[in-house]
């Protein structure tokens, strides 16, 4: 989603290197990022995310059919 979104990246522990976190972090440090980050926030601050997944954990519980 931060990859998709253009405000963060992904990688693997084990791909960790001062040489990789550089590369990554530098061009998250821009007005760019901060801004889709500030405008994905608010999606998510609107978004009522504890009562989308009470219904998905509740579906899901109910089985088949339901």
């Amino acid at each position: 989603m931060v990859r998709r979104h253009g405000v963060g990246d992904t990688f693997r522990f084990t791909e960790l290197s001062t040489r990789r976190l550089v590369r990554t972090i530098g061009p998250l440090l821009g007005a760019g990022p901060a801004r889709r980050a500030a405008l994905l926030a608010q999606r998510l601050l609107e978004e009522n995310g504890a009562s989308a997944a009470a219904t998905v954990v509740e579906r899901t519980a109910a089985g088949p059919g339901v």
